[in-house]
């Protein structure tokens, strides 16, 4: 193991030791408090430090982003970086004209809205998330960002939850899904 891979292995021992899992209600479901690595401060830049070296920051010129978690991540990168941001929300009826797209979660059909018109047809987009579970959630933020005719170059996680079986999850052959940490099975609670 070289130097850079046993500083990226100790970046993720502290980001896993500092994410706390909750199991749900249903058998075989759980959550990852993502809020829980905000503080302490320095487990936070670790997790920020994670997101920026998922993708190269000359690779997109937009982030698309649900509200939410995600947003702890997105709004920084948007920042530093001088990128365009793109909030998709759970459908709340913006007054403006909308796109949207259903997905299965556990707790039912959701549906995600991206206002129409917000997305340059010739843009280069990262979707950013905070966690992957079933994927089913990414899938619809992906349904949207091609409903544009914008570029999807990848989607950008810090967690995925990759012992869940990911259903109709399937992404273009060509666009990378990324994260910062990798569990290939249910946390221990």
């Amino acid at each position: 193991m070289n130097t850079h891979q046993k500083f990226m292995k100790c970046q993720e021992e502290l980001l896993l030791k500092h994410i706390r899992f909750f199991k749900g209600e249903q058998p075989g479901v759980g959550y990852l408090d993502i809020a829980s690595v905000v503080s302490p401060h320095m487990v936070n830049m670790t997790a920020y430090d994670g997101m920026k070296s998922l993708f190269d920051k000359h690779s997109y010129d937009t982030i698309v982003a649900v509200e939410g978690d995600a947003w702890l991540y997105a709004q920084p990168l948007a920042l530093e970086y001088g990128k365009e941001i793109v909030l998709a929300r759970r459908l709340s009826g913006l007054p403006y004209r909308a796109i949207c797209e259903d997905y299965q979660s556990p707790q039912g059909t959701r549906t995600l809205e991206l206002e129409a018109n917000k997305l340059d047809a010739n843009g280069k987009v990262l979707i950013v998330n905070s966690v992957i579970a079933t994927g089913q959630m990414t899938a619809a933020l992906v349904r949207l960002v091609q409903r544009t005719g914008a570029r999807l170059v990848g989607v950008a996680a810090l967690a995925s939850l990759d012992y869940l079986p990911r259903g109709v999850f399937q992404l273009p052959a060509d666009v990378p899904v990324r994260a910062v940490l990798h569990y290939d099975e249910p946390p221990e609670v």
